[in-house]
């Protein structure tokens, strides 16, 4: 984040870390927690305010190029989002409840199909602030922090009961960000 700003790279190792440990984290907290709706709720919550905050951060100071984009709420709402649904699709299949399993695959895409509406709004009413603003309303990979790695929660989630099978998972996806 901060070498836009002429921090060293090194400022940035610091950091790394911190997104895989919010992500486990996540898994845990909804492992564990008694209202996985509530929980996604309170995170939904924490990332409309940072939104809302970034914004008007944005708009209070002159930034230059630099813009805030820092928000891992949305990235710790879509990965829990996708963890409860995958839960209610295995739910479904141990209960052969086709209904479970269809709410199960919507509530897993539900965030791409954000991103589209998302990048929609952009790419028709890119002028419109409102519009534009409200599209930032809804979290999706699109606007994470953290892109398409957000997905490192829910493959935790997955791998929740082998720890070793998850620290391989947090190397490999290391070792894609870094080489990709």
């Amino acid at each position: 984040m901060f070498a836009d700003a002429g921090a060293p790279d090194w400022v940035d190792w610091f950091g790394r870390p911190v997104a895989t440990i919010f992500f486990f984290l996540s898994v845990e907290g909804f492992v564990h927690t008694h209202n996985q709706k509530r929980y996604l709720s309170r995170l939904l919550i924490g990332f409309w305010i940072m939104q809302i905050g970034n914004a008007v951060l944005q708009r209070s100071f002159s930034l230059g190029s630099f813009g805030l984009i820092n928000n891992i709420f949305g990235d710790l709402f879509v990965g829990v989002l996708t963890m409860y649904g995958i839960q209610t699709l295995s739910q479904g299949r141990q209960s052969h409840q086709a209904s479970k399993i269809w709410g199960g695959l919507f509530i897993i895409v539900l965030p791409l199909i954000f991103a589209a509406i998302t990048m929609g709004i952009l790419a028709a009413w890119h002028t419109n602030p409102i519009l534009t603003g409200l599209a930032s309303m809804l979290p999706s990979p699109l606007i994470a922090e953290n892109g398409i790695l957000l997905y490192l929660g829910p493959l935790m989630y997955l791998l929740r009961k082998n720890r070793n099978w998850q620290m391989l998972a947090i190397i490999a996806v290391a070792w894609i960000e870094v080489n990709i």
